[in-house]
């Protein structure tokens, strides 16, 4: 933008022109295209963590990431097109919102020994690491507070479906229960039918173990069916984490199998 001169605006002189109905018009056009794009970056990212409104806790804090992420992003928006008016404000809005789909951003870590210089520096400490935290905004710390809440929902919700009274033939039908719904979802996707298949066989071995095992062997049942319980709570991990949960909330009858 140019003055009537000829010479190039200031941004105070691009300022001045703007009036407050258009700034306000600018600057929600961008907050829209902000929170829209971060909802689908953050949507994207943590795709293969759990949902992000899962719970109550997950959800406020999956809405604090978003707003955060679109009102930092706005405000540079607005004033990003002052320095250089050819920037569009919705794109560097929608750009930044975008950041939030990078897995791990730079995180500022106290070290144990603060007089240590490598120690400071391998933490991420100092200078550079303000500067990086600078970069992306201060938005690392709500991401690494979701990032928490998704694994604790994971585990409140792996606990809720399994149980540490079933025998190995009970253990083994659950897994092969679970195994059964969870094969329709992923029969296209070879790694995650690995996983599941690795997790799967794994409870079989450590249950067939369990129930040949004479009734006086009583430490090697017991490490057996602690063994196939860890390889079924990882079996639940996964269909949580995939995003088909539905798959472990089968009727009563049929996730807690009868002893014959």
């Amino acid at each position: 933008m140019a003055s009537v001169t000829g010479e190039p605006a200031t941004p105070w002189a691009i300022a001045a022109d703007l009036s407050a109905g258009s700034l306000a018009r600018q600057a929600a056009i961008t907050l829209l295209t902000a929170a829209v794009v971060g909802s689908l970056a953050l949507a994207h990212r943590c795709r293969h963590e759990g949902y992000l409104f899962g719970t109550k806790a997950s959800g406020w804090r999956t809405v604090a990431v978003v707003a955060a992420a679109a009102a930092t992003w706005t405000f540079l928006g607005v004033i990003v097109p002052l320095i250089a008016p050819h920037v569009p404000s919705t794109v560097v809005g929608g750009a930044g919102a975008a950041l939030l789909d990078v897995k791990r951003l730079p995180t500022h870590k106290k070290p144990d020994d603060a007089d240590n210089a490598e120690t400071a520096q391998a933490a991420g400490g100092g200078t550079a690491s303000q500067f990086r935290q600078f970069l992306t905004l201060w938005i690392s710390w709500l991401l690494e507070a979701l990032d928490r809440q998704l694994v604790n929902d994971c585990q409140d919700w792996v606990e809720r479906h399994r149980r540490e009274d079933w025998s190995g033939q009970q253990l083994a039908e659950a897994a092969r229960n679970l195994n059964r719904r969870l094969a329709g979802h992923i029969r296209n996707d070879n790694e995650r039918r690995n996983a599941i298949k690795s997790a799967y066989d794994t409870v079989l071995e450590q249950t067939g173990i369990e129930m040949r095992a004479n009734s006086w062997e009583h430490d090697l049942k017991r490490d057996a069916l602690v063994a196939a319980l860890d390889a079924y709570e990882q079996m639940l991990e996964l269909a949580y984490r995939w995003r088909h949960r539905e798959s472990a909330s089968a009727p009563e009858a049929d996730r807690q199998p009868v002893t014959p």
